[in-house]
């Protein structure tokens, strides 16, 4: 598989901006998470700030099973929900009914009608969406290659907001290894403490993160184990990096346009 140049083998001894490092913690993963340096590359060459700043990195596989499914399910049932209020408006009764007396009670009105059967058949599909949703077990095979394949896509192509796709992680204080993809996730940002910087930049043995887990509280300890810098990421992809990071955390709230002005300019632009 060819990938993008996206890291290059880290300096010797040295922690800076665009450093990943093995086991990070994360809130919502607790295996396989690897940390990204994003303070500032002076901070970390003089050493005098009391905490960093990382975002961690989750396998591709992992972030698509607890982000992306469930995204993806949500869209679904709003899907079939606009499917079933279009099969009342084409049978003159209000779409609104779905949402004021539940799916369930909204069908009683079709019923005697040949619309019945197609509006009880996306009821059913809704009570299973709704099922999975509630259970957090979800079958894939409900959603279309096609709702799937239309998200990894923007996913590789950095269009989906608060995440950033790594194509390849590679470990060059093990053989090279290549870990293949991660996703940065830009909305979960963690302070590291300047020991445990340090610490990663000469190779942390996790027992001393054991021994005093309040100093080392962003490294997930594994008996045996080490932390260490295991590869940085490329210029121009760490300024792109920080750029996106930078824009989730500067966006300011506006009022959408008015249904009005879109017509008019659509009516204008068509002339």
């Amino acid at each position: 598989m060819s990938f993008r140049e996206m890291v290059q083998a880290p300096r010797l001894r040295s922690v800076t901006q665009g450093s990943i490092f093995n086991h990070a913690k994360c809130q919502d993963f607790h295996t396989d998470v690897l940390g990204l340096f994003i303070s500032a590359r002076c901070d970390l060459a003089q050493n005098k700030q009391s905490r960093y700043i990382y975002i961690p990195l989750v396998k591709v596989k992992a972030w698509v099973d607890f982000y992306l499914i469930p995204k993806l399910f949500c869209e679904q049932r709003a899907a079939l929900i606009s499917a079933m209020q279009n099969i009342l408006k084409q049978n003159n009764h209000q779409p609104s009914s779905v949402s004021v007396f539940g799916a369930e009670k909204a069908a009683e009105l079709l019923q005697g009608t040949k619309a019945y059967s197609g509006y009880f058949q996306k009821l059913k599909e809704l009570h299973r969406v709704e099922e999975m949703l509630e259970s957090g077990v979800y079958d894939k095979t409900v959603l279309t290659p096609k709702s799937i394949r239309s998200k990894t896509d923007d996913l590789i192509s950095n269009k989906i907001e608060g995440v950033f796709l790594i194509d390849n992680v590679v470990d060059y204080q093990n053989g090279d290894l290549s870990l293949g993809s991660y996703v940065a996730i830009l909305s979960e940002p963690s302070s590291i403490q300047r020991p445990a910087a340090l610490g990663i930049a000469e190779g942390l043995d996790h027992k001393l993160v054991l021994d005093h887990p309040l100093e080392y509280d962003c490294i997930t300890p594994m008996d045996g184990e080490m932390s260490y810098v295991m590869c940085n990421v490329r210029s121009p992809y760490i300024e792109l990096i920080l750029q996106r990071f930078s824009a989730l955390y500067s966006r300011i709230g506006v009022d959408d346009p008015s249904i009005e002005i879109k017509e008019k300019l659509a009516m204008e632009a068509a002339l």
